[in-house]
């Protein structure tokens, strides 16, 4: 008999070496800085508290949160208008 799963830990890894020169201001990192990632929304419960960001050698992070949205259309309108003005 197969058990069910109750957790299912997914690791995203995000490449920021290509930012290491990049000088910008806490205002416009937290405004315009973002990931996105598009999960297997069905099934899966998100728990934000449990939600973590750590560097390589897996120090924690507590100045980088997380917006999570169950798809493009509960995300904030300005988040969109960035979204169409890039290519995705």
């Amino acid at each position: 008999m197969l058990e069910l799963v109750k957790n299912i830990y997914i690791k995203i890894t995000w490449d920021f070496s290509t930012y290491k020169d990049v000088t910008v201001s806490k205002m416009r990192f937290k405004m315009d800085f973002y990931h996105i990632d598009d999960l297997p929304e069905k099934g899966l419960d998100f728990q934000k508290d449990k939600f973590k960001v750590v560097d390589e050698k897996g120090y924690g992070n507590k100045n980088i949160s997380a917006n999570i949205y169950e798809n493009l259309e509960t995300a904030p309108e300005k988040k969109l208008e960035q979204l169409l003005n890039q290519i995705i």
